[in-house]
């Protein structure tokens, strides 16, 4: 078996391995009794509030699955924090063509399940079922309201906006560091308000808790060595000789890459990978062109490589993530020269232009604690040669560790 096909068994066993685990975190419920269980939870998604979660005893045991009707309170632990309420929640849509003609919230009670953003002597919720987002707030043990923010339409069929809950944090959360106009300023949105809630917090000098999912800032620097194989083969267009192929090589490449995290979730990123390869072969061929019936070629070719590409991450437990990416290569020819020479050593005259090509790759690896990282990546075919009668194949498999160094 060569290295192409021992790594690519390898991986894939990994990757396969890793795939049936599912993404389950350390956490704990309360059921109805008020009784804690310390669990492991699946990993939740986090777009709208969950009403069941789906945990392990054991991560060897089975899967259980809880109802809304089963737990009071849940969390991941130093992540996030749901706990099931009854509330009065105004539903009214913010799509312009269904806005109510009611300046007042429409309140209905239900039971629903709060995402804890600030917990402290004044306490902050949020609640997000696909396009509803409200906010909900309470202090010092009285019952949890909605804070009331409503777009609605007003009888000339202008949009206006109802923002009671500049007023409801001025008579229920007031202290002597806000002013007027800084309670004014309050936006409706979750940084606004978690900022308020936090200078509330210490204005009461009470102990608080901000449950604020951690989001990477910057770009993050990965140097990413590692080995691959290539494979080439050489079409001449001509009547000297037809097809080369120069077989297999094994090389060492060195990358540097630049990742960019989009969206609040962290599953999604942007990356570029500056990566420096090459490939030294020789070999010979039979033609009557020529005098002595064989000419001897040999193929310097080293590159840049600048991998551009999405990249989609899998959580599986507190530290461990896999990731598929994929995207196009921008492949840029450092000096690199093809000679062909006769049996006496005099060259063979050969026109050839290296060039700027562009190819696709595709990869999948495992990352654990933010930190180290393994990658299996193939790359389509190439050709690196930019004008007849010359073109080529060429394409590579690559096995690549990562070691992230710090964020710019």
């Amino acid at each position: 078996m060569n290295l192409k096909s021992t790594i690519t068994v390898f991986f894939l066993l990994s990757c396969l391995f890793s795939f049936g685990q599912e993404s389950f975190q350390k956490g704990y419920f309360k059921d109805e009794n008020g009784i804690k269980n310390e669990v492991f939870i699946k990993n939740l998604n986090l777009d709208n509030n969950p009403n069941s979660i789906d945990y392990k005893s054991d991560l060897s045991e089975e899967e259980i699955s809880l109802s809304l009707s089963e737990f009071t309170e849940f969390g991941i632990y130093n992540q996030v924090k749901f706990i099931k309420k009854v509330v009065d929640i105004d539903r009214s849509s913010e799509k312009v063509n269904d806005l109510s003609i009611s300046k007042n919230a429409e309140f209905e009670k239900d039971t629903i399940v709060l995402k804890v953003l600030v917990e402290g002597a004044g306490n902050l919720y949020s609640y997000r079922n696909n396009s509803l987002k409200r906010y909900f707030y309470n202090v010092a043990g009285n019952d949890i309201e909605q804070l009331v923010y409503k777009m609605y339409k007003t009888p000339s069929n202008k949009i206006a906006t109802n923002s009671r809950y500049k007023q409801q944090l001025f008579n229920n959360l007031n202290c002597e560091i806000f002013t007027a106009s800084k309670l004014n300023s309050i936006e409706y949105k979750e940084k606004s308000l978690i900022g308020f809630f936090k200078k509330y917090n210490e204005c009461k000098d009470s102990e608080f808790k901000v449950y604020k999912t951690k989001t990477k800032k910057g770009i993050q620097l990965t140097i990413r060595p590692g080995i691959y194989q290539s494979s080439l083969s050489i079409d001449n267009s001509n009547s000297i000789f037809s097809t080369v192929d120069y077989g297999d090589y094994t090389g060492f490449r060195l990358g540097l890459e630049l990742e960019k995290s989009i969206g609040t979730q962290k599953k999604f990123s942007l990356i570029l990978e500056p990566t420096y390869q090459n490939y030294n072969k020789e070999e010979s061929v039979i033609t009557s062109e020529v005098s002595g019936g064989i000419l001897f070629t040999e193929i310097k070719y080293s590159s840049l490589e600048i991998p551009i590409g999405l990249r989609y991450y899998v959580n599986f437990g507190e530290k461990s993530r896999i990731f598929l990416n994929a995207g196009p290569v921008v492949d840029v020819d450092l000096g690199s020269s093809y000679d062909v020479r006769r049996t006496n050593s005099s060259s063979f005259p050969l026109e050839h232009e290296f060039t700027t090509a562009i190819n696709a790759m595709g990869g999948i690896g495992y990352l654990y604690n933010d930190k180290l990282s393994v990658e299996l990546r193939y790359q389509t075919e190439r050709n690196i040669f930019g004008s007849k009668p010359l073109s080529s194949e060429y394409k590579s498999l690559s096995f690549i560790i990562g070691y992230r160094l710090f964020n710019l």
